[in-house]
C-alpha cells in the first residue's frame, strides 16, 4: 500500500471524485480520504442524484423516458402535498 501521495482529496461526492480522476488521469497518485464508504456521500443520496446510462442493457432512450417519468411522479405527489395540506397549514 502506496503511503505517498501527490494529492489527498477530502471527500467522495461528486467534487471529490472528479477532482481525484482528473488528477489520476494526468499521472498523480490520489489518496481519497471519507468519513464512510465512497457510496455514503451526499451526492449519492441527493434528490435528484446523478443519472446515466451505466449498463449495457440499458440504452440512452430508456434513460431519458425513465427520468422524465420519475419526474412527472414527483411533480404529481408535490402538487398534491402541497394542494391537500391541511387549512391549518396555509
Amino acid at each position: 500500500m502506496a503511503t505517498h501521495f501527490d494529492a489527498i482529496v477530502v471527500g467522495s461526492g461528486i467534487g471529490g471524485l472528479s477532482f481525484a480522476l482528473n488528477l489520476a488521469n494526468r499521472g498523480h497518485s490520489v489518496a481519497i480520504v471519507t468519513k464512510k464508504t465512497s457510496s455514503e456521500s451526499n451526492t449519492n443520496w441527493a434528490q435528484g442524484g446523478i443519472a446515466c446510462v451505466t449498463d449495457q442493457a440499458d440504452d440512452f432512450q430508456s434513460h431519458v423516458q425513465d427520468t422524465l417519468t420519475l419526474a412527472m411522479v414527483y411533480v404529481i405527489w408535490k402538487w398534491c402535498v402541497i394542494s391537500l395540506r391541511p387549512a391549518r397549514l396555509a
